[in-house]
């Protein structure tokens, strides 16, 4: 049996390994430590490791490797797709733009100036005045609004006109007398329907055509 002690000098710094079966203690300093005689002559199996502290050293070498080898394996996958990403945003660009960095110092991002290019030509590769379209735009939804907003007052004209002569033949014959021939407004299912469809109307109106347009106009006239 190898009863053989090994010593080394470990640093205070260094923290103890893990993943050991047992702890291996603490050194104590001592003089025989440092300076000792070789007894190789002496000792058959000197300087040979035990199988369980070799197995252990093993065992922890590939465990740090593949922590190494994982950690390096993701930082670059995160750091092509962070770089891919800020491509295509074109922050890149912007950064060395505004930092001075590139020869095209002052100028518009190649990304965002394609961009906006792409907005100024039509289908037709004609140039577009983009101010001009909005305000174009704008104006053509003020007219649809207008053309919206007469016909539904014209439903409503008609839907009064209605209660005015009925409301005038309930006073000349009588309310049972009248009632009698011809039933209340209220009392129509045709004339629910259309008062819930006008009113349904308007909402969508203002929802989708009043609001966003007015708040376009609002912001147009700031710039």
């Amino acid at each position: 049996m190898n009863n053989t002690v090994y010593f080394c000098r470990v640093p205070n710094e260094v923290e103890p390994p893990a993943g050991l079966p047992r702890p291996l203690g603490k050194a104590t300093e001592h003089q025989s430590f440092f300076a000792f005689e070789s007894t190789r002559e002496n000792d058959p199996l000197f300087g040979i490791v035990p199988a369980h502290i070799a197995s252990t050293a093993a065992g922890w070498r590939d465990r740090q490797r593949s922590l190494v080898s994982a950690c390096s394996t993701s930082s670059r996958s995160t750091r092509k797709r962070a770089a891919e990403l800020l491509q295509r945003l074109g922050v890149t660009a912007v950064i060395e733009v505004l930092s001075g960095e590139t020869k095209d110092r002052g100028r518009v991002p190649a990304q965002l100036r394609s961009k906006i290019e792409s907005l100024r030509r039509n289908k037709a590769g004609e140039a577009v005045n983009i101010v001009q379209t909005l305000v174009n735009m704008v104006k053509i939804c003020d007219k649809i609004y207008v053309s919206v907003q007469e016909v539904v007052k014209k439903v409503k004209n008609e839907l009064e006109e209605e209660r005015r002569r009925d409301a005038q033949y309930m006073e000349t014959y009588g309310n049972s007398m009248w009632r009698s021939m011809c039933c209340s407004a209220s009392e129509v299912q045709q004339y629910h329907s259309i008062q819930v469809a006008i009113g349904k109307y308007e909402e969508d109106l203002q929802r989708e055509l009043v609001e966003p347009f007015g708040q376009a106009k609002i912001a147009w006239m700031k710039t």
